[in-house]
C-alpha cells in the first residue's frame, strides 16, 4: 500500500561562502517556496555553480545538508568552498573567439566542476578548433601565472595560414601514392 503525503516546499536556504553569498542567495531565492525535489536541488545547484563559473571559479565545490523544518518544509544549507579561480586570456587570436574556445571544453553545459587538467582540455579543444576549420599548421602554447586568488592562464596562439587543398592535388598525391606501391612490389620480386 502506498501512503502519500503533501510534498515537502523549501522554506529557507542559506548559503556559507567565503564570498558571494548575497548575490548566490539572489541567484536561488526564487526557488522557495517551491516543492522539494531532486530536480530542484540540482538546478539551486546550477545556478549556483554558473555563477561562480562566469566568475571563474570553475573548480568550485558545493555540499548541501537538509533540515526538516515541520509542517512540509525543508531548510537548505549550501557551504560552498570557491578553491581557486581560474582567468585564461588569449592572445594572437583572430579567427575565433573567446566564447568558441570555451566552447571546445563544453565550460557552460559542464555540470561537474573541472580539475586541474581544464588547461591541457582547452589547448587540446582549441588545437583541434583550428585543425577542424583548415589552420594546420597553428600552434597553441600555455603559460600560468599565479595570482592572490588563483591561476592566470595566457594561451599564445599563432595561427599561421589556413591550407587551402586543391583537388588536383589530391589526385596526384593519391597517384605518386599508387606508383610509390607498385615500384616497392618490383623491387620486392
Amino acid at each position: 500500500e502506498i501512503q502519500e503525503h503533501e510534498r515537502y516546499k523549501i522554506k529557507k536556504i542559506k548559503i556559507k561562502s567565503d564570498k558571494f553569498s548575497k548575490k548566490l542567495f539572489s541567484e536561488v531565492s526564487h526557488f522557495i517556496g517551491k516543492a522539494f525535489t531532486e530536480k530542484n536541488n540540482k538546478n539551486i545547484q546550477k545556478h549556483i555553480r554558473d555563477y561562480l563559473k562566469n566568475k571563474g571559479y570553475i573548480s568550485s565545490r558545493i555540499t548541501s545538508e537538509l533540515e526538516v523544518l515541520g509542517n512540509n518544509n525543508i531548510g537548505l544549507s549550501l557551504e560552498v568552498d570557491l578553491l581557486q579561480k581560474y582567468e585564461f586570456k588569449f592572445k594572437g587570436n583572430t579567427k575565433f573567439s573567446k566564447d568558441d574556445f570555451l566552447k571546445t571544453i563544453k565550460f557552460k553545459e559542464r555540470e561537474y566542476p573541472f580539475g586541474s587538467n581544464v588547461i591541457l582540455l582547452l589547448v587540446e579543444g582549441i588545437d583541434k578548433l583550428y585543425r577542424d576549420n583548415g589552420y594546420l599548421f597553428a600552434s597553441i602554447a600555455s603559460d600560468v601565472e599565479k595570482t592572490s586568488d588563483g591561476l592566470k592562464y595566457t594561451i599564445n596562439i599563432n595561427e599561421e595560414n589556413i591550407c587551402k587543398v586543391k583537388k588536383n592535388d589530391i589526385y596526384l598525391h593519391i597517384l605518386f601514392d599508387v606508383l610509390s606501391y607498385s615500384q616497392v612490389r618490383k623491387q620486392s620480386r
